[in-house]
């Protein structure tokens, strides 16, 4: 088989940027400049106006497609030719997790722009902040053929594939009612990590996104046809949580070894579960640099050459030369630690939970009797009493029948 050459002639850009943004303290000396309440989530479809203006940014109404929101209004603003994005506001009670968040989607052509500088400007204005991110999608654009590269690559037997590459779709052509774009797609639609390979030229002028073919221009990029690489990630992507055991004095134990313990000091240590999260830098996503960097972090492309025993000692066969950009560094948040239930708990609970079911059915106090023995086994009187009072059951009255 002939080597593998990783593209070297490459480009990066944000292609998605969905965020949730927050109510922050606005500055009083640039908004308001007609007279318009503005609280962003105190606006509610039966008084939303139709217009807001906020500072240089026009809020016009739009129809919202967001099924957890019941009003969109695109953010224009006047000297940034393309429409920022779309701010979503009242939100219905379908999403009580969210409370507090308002969905910005930026829209995309806004993203080939110098949005960064604007948006900065319309967050101080309009008395918001940032808050996660919901969807970040890099693309990696290229003259070399990735999509046959890749194809050819993933089917050669001398290659092992990591876990994010094991599965290939490829859809060949567009299909009615099929709104993916034809290439290759590695990871589930709902997963928080997909790659997707594709021909970007035609898709750019079958959309009508001159935008995008005069960014490939503006960067040494055709006038032959174009591939991208495209990373699409969620917020899941970004951070990571592993289950460890503490003790009051800090003590840590992770949990493949809490097992071996000895069984007099094992009570002492408390399930946690820890958060590690990145810090992506919504300021440095206009650097190519960063971009770059984010994607090799994140990727979940995996070739291996097989060229030894153990696969992690493969050698690697990268799809892009990263080499070409300074790698740069991603800051890493202060870990959340946070208690958390044994892992069959909730096993547990259903197994206390079944008696009960049946006692509130037939009113047999056999079945009252087993679950108050299983709760006392289990050491789980709080969650008894719980449940007790989810299906009524008169606590005293009726375990003193028993």
């Amino acid at each position: 088989m002939p080597p593998f050459s990783p593209a070297r002639n490459y480009v990066p850009a944000v292609d998605t940027l969905h965020l949730h943004l927050t109510p922050a303290a606005p500055d009083p000396a640039e908004i308001f400049p007609v007279a318009v309440a503005w609280e962003p989530l105190g606006v509610r479809r039966a008084s939303a106006l139709p217009r807001y203006q906020v500072g240089r940014f026009t809020l016009t109404q739009i129809p919202a497609p967001h099924t957890h929101y019941a009003l969109a209004y695109q953010v224009t603003r006047a000297g940034f030719a393309p429409p920022l994005g779309v701010l979503y506001l009242d939100q219905k009670p379908t999403l009580p997790t969210a409370r507090g968040l308002l969905p910005f989607q930026f829209s995309n052509a806004a993203l080939y722009a110098d949005w960064s500088p604007v948006f900065t400007d319309f967050l101080r204005v309009a008395g918001l902040q940032f808050h996660n991110y919901t969807q970040l999608h890099i693309a990696l654009d290229t003259t070399t053929d990735l999509v046959t590269g890749v194809r050819s690559l993933h089917a050669r037997a001398d290659v092992a594939k990591g876990r994010g590459v094991t599965k290939m779709l490829e859809i060949t052509a567009h299909e009615a009612g099929h709104a993916s774009t034809p290439g290759l797609y590695f990871g589930a639609s709902t997963s928080d990590r997909r790659t997707v390979f594709y021909q970007k030229t035609d898709e750019a002028t079958r959309a009508g996104k001159s935008y995008i073919l005069a960014h490939h221009a503006a960067n040494g990029l055709g006038p032959g046809p174009v591939w991208r690489s495209e990373l699409r990630m969620r917020h899941g992507a970004f951070s990571k949580r592993t289950t460890g055991y503490v003790t009051e004095s800090g003590e840590y134990v992770s949990a493949h070894r809490y097992p071996a313990l000895p069984t007099e000091i094992s009570p002492e240590y408390a399930r946690f579960s820890t958060v590690e999260a990145h810090d992506v830098e919504l300021a440095r996503l206009g650097c190519p640099a960063y971009l770059v960097t984010l994607f090799q972090k994140f990727t979940n492309l995996d070739f291996r050459l097989l060229d030894n025993a153990h696969v992690s000692r493969c050698t690697p066969l990268p799809v892009f030369d990263f080499a070409k950009y300074q790698k740069e560094i991603i800051a890493v948040k202060e870990p959340r630690h946070f208690p958390t239930a044994e892992p069959n708990a909730a096993a547990k609970r259903r197994e206390i939970e079944a008696p009960l079911r049946s006692y509130k059915a037939t009113r047999n106090p056999a079945f009252l009797r087993a679950a108050l023995e299983l709760a006392e086994a289990y050491g789980m009187r709080a969650e008894h009493a719980t449940l007790l009072a989810r299906y009524n059951v008169e606590a005293e009255s009726e375990l003193a029948a028993l």
